[in-house]
C-alpha cells in the first residue's frame, strides 16, 4: 500500500515523511509505515 510513497520517499532525499493514504474503506488505520484514512473522515 506504500510502495510508492516509499519509493518518492527514497528519491526526494528526505530521512523520514509522514506518509498518508485516503482510501474508500469505513475505518482510520495506523500502520508502521504510515496512516491510512477513510475517506469519510473528511468534508468538502
Amino acid at each position: 500500500m506504500f510502495k510508492g510513497l516509499d519509493y518518492f520517499e527514497k528519491i526526494s532525499g528526505k530521512t523520514k515523511l509522514n506518509k498518508t493514504v485516503i482510501y474508500a474503506g469505513d475505518e482510520d488505520q495506523e500502520r508502521s509505515n504510515g496512516s491510512v484514512f477513510s475517506w469519510k473522515r473528511f468534508t468538502f
